[in-house]
Order: C-alpha cells, then sequence, then structure tokens
C-alpha cells in the first residue's frame, strides 16, 4: 500500500482552497520533494504531465497519509475526472530516501505557452 502524497499546486499547505482545505489538514507533510514531467498553469490550478524520462522537474510537498481511506476518496473526487491517481517515484529535495508515492497526474493537452519551467506553483486561490 502506498503510503504517501506527492502534491504540487492547490493540494499544497497553504494554497487549499476552502472546499479542500480541512482535508488537506489532515495531512502530515513530510517535507519537499520533486519528480519529473512538465507543470502547466491551467488558470484556477495546475497540471502535471509526468514523465519519468524528462528533463524537468515538478516541485511539491510529500504527504505522508493518514490511515483515513476516505481522505484519498476526497481528494479524488476534488480533481475530478481531469486527473488520475498514479503511483511515482518522488524525490526528496534534502536529499533522503525516494518514496512511492500518489501522484496526481493531468490527462489533458496543455497549452505549451502555459508551462511552468521553474516547476513550482505559488498561486494561491480561494473558492467560489
Amino acid at each position: 500500500m502506498i503510503e504517501h502524497l506527492f502534491t504540487y499546486g492547490t493540494l499544497q499547505p497553504g494554497l487549499a482552497p476552502r472546499e479542500i482545505a480541512s482535508v488537506v489538514e489532515k495531512l502530515c507533510p513530510v517535507g519537499e520533494g520533486f519528480t519529473f514531467g512538465r507543470l502547466y498553469d491551467l488558470g484556477a490550478y495546475p497540471g502535471a504531465v509526468l514523465d519519468p524520462a524528462s528533463a524537468w522537474c515538478i516541485y511539491g510537498t510529500i504527504f505522508e497519509l493518514p490511515q483515513d481511506e476516505e481522505i484519498l476518496c476526497l481528494l479524488d473526487a476534488y480533481e475530478g475526472s481531469e486527473f488520475v491517481r498514479t503511483e511515482h517515484l518522488v524525490a526528496r529535495v534534502d536529499g533522503g530516501f525516494a518514496l512511492s508515492c500518489w501522484v496526481y497526474d493531468y490527462l489533458g493537452k496543455p497549452n505549451a505557452e502555459c508551462f511552468v519551467a521553474s516547476g513550482r506553483y505559488t498561486k494561491k486561490h480561494d473558492a467560489v
């Protein structure tokens, strides 16, 4: 069973909209991490197109998941049909061991103009 979640966008601490913030608060941060792929700014949220062979990195937060299985169900519902939760290896920025994490992979075809070269999403959006 995968015990960690890697978030790169609105599921990160301080960036979660009100509608999902109480769920994110139940996650225990392990530290900053990165995985390979391309990050895109889709407007109200980002999308990561994961690719282990990519030269680009996507940065975010690694969380230890609580024993509550409902957490992933709530996060899946929040992410919706544009994203699929997949298992990926995430390296720790602090140099610790890489961890197998759930990561939300964007299924759409993002516009190249929306590419975030830094690999870091920092926008905060309030829920409607």
